[in-house]
């Protein structure tokens, strides 16, 4: 196979070149290499096709034929298949200078060295961010409403989305590239640098990162010890309800605090939300010996929250008597490589 200029087996093919017949050979091919023969020969095919398509000028059809498919079409629906993008998205996605127009995953191309033409304002604010996107203009309100109009003027090579929103509109303008959110966060941060090129400097931040948590839990190590347990809300929905985070990843994933009963409880099932509404007087079940909360800055949540704060829900918690509750921004919403990195920093400066 990596000798074959045009890689145009079928198994059968392949079985008989060893003498084995189709079954034995399988076997005994995956027991080698993790992959079944076929597997196998498709990524040598795309791998070849991403080499060529980044060195060479040949054109769709020449690097379609160069790898052992005879329609053109095939190959570039079998490209996307395995790598998540089209031949020429490809190609635009490894340029060195990319103006990129972003509504989604800002962050994760920040830390990639990647500096947007554009983003929306949802995004754009953010104290994580302030230093990396100076004078970076707003094109949307929210990752879900653009200005169409001025993503024209502003000529992007590339548009990052996720899952699909206004894919169809974006398409029209310039190559977008669709990541689904519901990715795991360090699969989903791998998979835009390894389509950028920039692989390295992802496993570089990585690194540090990690390195940043195993500091950071040696400071809370006390924190850590016995039944100490950690919850994270977002006082939204007062005064009826609040939400309770299952998904936290800085404070349960990486540094493995502990949550209350209800929480675990709920992550421990494969299919729960990230987040949920829980009405005020569960408030208690829920409430860790450590209390991370985020209150929006606009006057009425603070209104209610200030309420909140002089109820008895409030004052009986354990967290809140020993003094032990944390305001956060909504910034702690986030979860992309910048802020999570100042995220650790806030629990080092809080509790440390």
């Amino acid at each position: 196979m990596e000798q074959s200029v045009t890689l145009d087996y079928t198994l059968d093919q392949l079985a008989a070149e060893t003498g084995l017949s189709t079954r034995h050979f399988s076997r005994l091919f995956r027991e080698h290499t993790g992959q079944s023969p076929i597997q196998y020969l498709n990524a040598l095919r795309m791998n070849r096709a991403k080499k060529r398509l980044l060195e060479s000028n040949d054109s769709i059809q020449e690097i379609a034929g160069h790898i052992g498919f005879r329609d053109p079409f095939h190959f570039s629906r079998s490209f996307k298949q395995y790598t998540g993008v089209s031949p020429r998205l490809y190609i635009h996605l490894r340029k060195h200078t990319m103006r990129v127009a972003s509504f989604q995953f800002l962050g994760e191309l920040l830390a990639l060295g990647i500096t947007p033409i554009g983003a929306p304002y949802q995004l754009l604010d953010c104290r994580y961010y302030q230093g990396h996107v100076r004078g970076v203009p707003s094109i949307g309100n929210s990752v879900v409403t653009p200005y169409m109009d001025k993503i024209s003027e502003l000529k992007p090579d590339l548009i990052v989305t996720f899952n699909g929103h206004h894919y169809a509109e974006y398409s029209k303008i310039a190559p977008t590239l669709d990541v689904p959110w519901s990715l795991p966060f360090f699969e989903r941060f791998r998979l835009i640098a390894d389509l950028t090129g920039r692989t390295s400097v992802a496993e570089a931040w990585m690194e540090s990162y990690m390195n940043k948590i195993k500091e950071t839990q040696r400071v809370l190590s006390p924190l850590q010890d016995g039944d100490q347990t950690v919850s994270f809300f977002w006082m939204r929905g007062l005064p009826a309800t609040f939400q309770v985070y299952y998904d936290v990843g800085v404070l349960y994933r990486d540094l493995q605090l502990k949550p209350p009963a209800p929480v675990l409880a709920a992550q421990q099932n494969k299919s729960h939300p990230f987040k949920e509404d829980i009405p005020l007087d569960q408030l208690h079940k829920y409430a860790g010996d450590h209390l991370f909360i985020v209150v929006s800055g606009d006057p009425e949540s603070i209104r209610q929250f200030e309420q909140l704060e002089r109820s008895k829900y409030w004052q009986q918690l354990p967290a809140v008597q020993n003094g032990q509750v944390y305001r956060m921004t909504e910034d702690w919403l986030r979860e992309d490589p910048i802020s999570m990195m100042g995220q650790v920093q806030d629990l080092m400066n809080l509790i440390g």
